[in-house]
This record gives structure tokens, sequence and C-alpha cells, in this order.
């Protein structure tokens, strides 16, 4: 996978700009109609400043997310964001990142400030890159990519799906990509962690379906599962939103299994939800 284009991302743009999204399972009431806007935010870094990256610039795509709830809006832009924190000092790095995610609702000002942070480090990254490049005279190559996009992903009940998909190169092989998806209940106006739909004690159960379907996939990919848990432990992720089929789990590159293996993905059917998850978010017979 490649960062997004100049031209994929005015696509997305003008495709996200001002959608009112709605849609709803069959048999629950509908959650409140979601206005969701995508925007680029104004930056003093190389983004409007390209003198400042010396050779090549770093290519940078993100939006930051406007629904015109600022309690949502915080938690996903916080996320697209650090997701541009990838480089530089680790300790320096961190606490930039963490600077941002201790406050509840980030002003315009203080995004702008953690955004010129993480660009300056990825124009760093890059230069250091084409710099050790010309020393074994190579060409430029690829410069450093990373993207950072929301996503609507729908609702149930009071339930709103969103997604966060980004995509980083530093230089090597390939890039990783990943995906951290949201589930917020809109009557509460709170994140919903998976802990918080599961009855008391059932995790190690939805571990175990997570764990048989996960095994079936290596089986489908002929890999033999007793010697791949050998080497790649399975547990369960926190990572999960509602589709029309279940509960899916999302797994990133090299969390379950070696980088050809993708972004694992692992869906539990409704049915095998039941005495597992609390009845309110399991669909209305």
């Amino acid at each position: 996978m490649r960062a997004t284009t100049p031209q994929t991302a005015q696509s997305f743009s003008k495709w996200a700009s001002a959608v009112l999204l709605f849609g709803a399972v069959s048999g629950q009431a509908l959650a409140q109609d979601l206005y969701f806007n995508t925007y680029q935010p104004d930056t003093d870094s190389a983004l409007t400043h390209p003198e400042r990256c010396g050779k090549v610039c770093p290519e940078v795509d993100f939006r930051l997310m406007d629904t015109g709830n600022a309690w949502l809006d915080s938690r996903v832009n916080k996320a697209v964001i650090g997701a541009l924190f990838v480089v530089g000092d680790e300790n320096t790095t961190k606490r930039q990142a963490q600077a941002l995610r201790v406050i509840a609702t980030p002003t315009q000002a203080q995004y702008k400030t953690a955004i010129n942070a993480a660009i300056d480090s990825l124009v760093r990254e890059n230069s250091a890159n084409i710099k050790a490049r010309d020393n074994w005279q190579q060409d430029d190559g690829i410069p450093v990519q990373v993207s950072a996009l929301p996503r609507y992903n729908g609702h149930r009940g009071m339930l709103e799906m969103l997604a966060v998909d980004s995509y980083t190169y530093l230089g090597g092989a390939h890039g990783v990509s990943n995906i951290q998806h949201f589930v917020f209940d809109m009557a509460r106006q709170r994140a919903v962690s998976l802990d918080d739909v599961l009855l008391p004690k059932q995790k190690p159960r939805l571990e175990a379906l997570a764990r048989a379907d996960f095994t079936a996939q290596l089986k489908r990919s002929k890999i033999d599962p007793v010697k791949h848990f050998k080497d790649w432990k399975f547990a369960l992720t926190d990572n999960y939103t509602w589709t029309r089929e279940g509960l899916l789990l999302q797994y990133q590159p090299y969390e379950l299994a070696f980088y050809a293996f993708g972004a694992p993905s692992i869906t539990i059917p409704y049915a095998k939800l039941q005495g597992i998850v609390r009845p309110q978010y399991l669909p209305r017979t």
C-alpha cells in the first residue's frame, strides 16, 4: 500500500467534505444522523513551506474530523495526529504525543502545535534518509510517507462506528498500514470499549471463539496452526467494531502473524455472542 496521493486525497476530501451519513440494522432504533466532515487544518509546517524540506519533502496526508460533537471528534482526531508521531527520539515523541492525549478537547491551536511537531520530525527523518542514500551514491528513492484518515463506518442503535486508517513508510522493503476502530455511545456521549460490551467473566469465551476463527484462517492458508502459535502468541485485541455479520476484531500487521499475512480480522457472528455480549448490544429478534 502506498500513501494516498494528492489526487486521491483530493477526491476523498470532496467525497467526505459534506456527507450526511445514516443507516441502520433492521429492527433497531436509529442513532441520530451523524454529519461527517473532514478537513485539513492550517499548519505552519513543511506542508505549507516546502522550502524547509531540503531536497525532497516527505509525503504526508491526513485529515481531522468535525461532526459537531466535540467529545467524539477529539477522540478520533487525537488518534489521527498520534499516527503522525512515528519517528524521532522515542522519549520526545512519546512526550509530545502524550501532551495532546491528556487534553480532553484540544483547541485548533493545540492541534496545530502537535501537528507541526509531528511533521517536523518526519522532515528530519526524511532528510536523514536522503543523506544516507547520498552517502551510498543511491538515488533519492521513495520519500517518507505517512497518512492518517478518519472513516465513518455507520451505526447500530445509538452506537456510531468510526475508524482511522493509517500508513507509514520510513524506508526499507515496505510500509505498514493500521486500522484503529472506535465505537461511540451517542446517548451517553462516551466511547464504548470491548470490556463495556461483554458480560462479566466472558472474555475467555470470546477469546476462544476468536482463536478458533483465526486457526481456521491459518488452515485455509495452508499454515500449520501448532507451529504458528509457537512463534506467534494469540491474544484477544480490544480493537473492535460492529458489522452486519457480528463483532469484528481487527488486528494489525505483525500482531498475529508475519507481514505477508496482512492485517487479520476476525468476525464472531451474533448467534455465537449470546451469553457473551450484553443483550443491549445484540440485534433484537
